[in-house]
């Protein structure tokens, strides 16, 4: 893999070192060092350590950032001047090269799809040729907005396809919810496959159901109209309702209806003392059940 690095990398060089180790070709200022174990993939990637703003670039889009401004001030700037993914400042280089890895993966080959795994919390990029078809585990989206809060746009589990997204002012992040493995097809692999027809049918359904979810006046309804989509996806049959199988922390549901979690917290409540929805276990291991639940095709 091909990174061609831009900002001042000298205060940076025990990086530099593991990135050659790493098996990485480098190039800044129209020079190239040698890889120490040979490139693996003839794709380039910019790669800028944003200590100032000069360092960001202009009319550029599908960047990688490092932000090691001293208070991490500029990563929404980066996305807003066309960063496809900005890492934080407190990243070591072994993170640093693993999400490299992660998120450029080597190109297919001879038409078979690549197996991925990713760790929680992982940022997942694709490049506009490439589909994600999720074997295990959850898949978040969010929209990054210019004050620098998140919307939670969607999450996707076992048997769902995740599209790349282009690079523009939209911000859109792919996120690692859980441990994901996932295999990595080209465009036109999976589109030979007679069953993608049908998986981007359900996935256009079942974005357009969030969507109208999101669009509800009232947060109560917004928040129990997520729930039902996501019963939908994660649910299994529970003597009380439906059991969303996935631990749902409130800041993420605050995400997903543009409240605070705080509000959420206290809209929950309000959902159990009206009998539509009961908990189970605790902390981490703690799960919603709804219990009354509509009949839908969205998945």
């Amino acid at each position: 893999m091909n990174l061609v690095l831009h900002g001042n990398w000298r205060f940076c060089s025990e990086v530099v070192v593991d990135l050659l180790q790493a098996g990485f070709t480098l190039h800044w200022e129209g020079h190239t060092t040698p890889s120490v174990l040979g490139s693996q993939s003839a794709s380039s990637i910019d790669l800028y350590l944003l200590t100032t703003n000069p360092d960001l670039p202009q009319n550029q889009k599908g960047w990688v950032g490092w932000d090691v401004s001293p208070g991490g001030d500029l990563t929404l700037s980066a996305y807003q001047c066309g960063a496809a993914v900005v890492f934080p400042r407190g990243i070591s280089s072994a993170e640093l090269i693993n999400s490299l890895h992660m998120l450029f993966p080597v190109v297919c080959a001879e038409g078979k799809p690549s197996a991925r795994n990713f760790p929680v919390n992982a940022i997942i990029f694709l490049e506009a040729d490439q589909v994600l078809l999720v074997e295990d585990g959850v898949i978040a989206t969010f929209i990054i907005h210019r004050d620098g809060k998140q919307l939670l746009t969607g999450l996707f589990g076992s048997g769902q396809v995740v599209l790349p997204h282009p690079a523009d002012d939209c911000h859109l992040e792919l996120v690692a919810y859980t441990v994901v493995r996932a295999s990595l097809f080209d465009w036109m692999q999976i589109s030979r496959q007679p069953e993608f027809i049908q998986s981007l049918r359900r996935r256009l359904y079942l974005t357009e159901a969030w969507t109208s979810a999101q669009a509800q006046p009232y947060l109560e309804d917004r928040l129990l109209g997520i729930l039902h989509l996501l019963a939908e996806q994660f649910g299994k049959p529970d003597a009380q309702g439906s059991l969303i199988d996935l631990r749902l922390t409130h800041q993420l549901l605050a995400s997903a209806i543009g409240a605070n979690r705080t509000t959420v917290t206290r809209l929950l409540a309000n959902l159990k003392q009206r009998g539509l929805l009961r908990t189970v276990g605790r902390g981490k291991n703690e799960r919603l059940i709804l219990t009354r639940l509509s009949a839908s095709s969205h998945t």
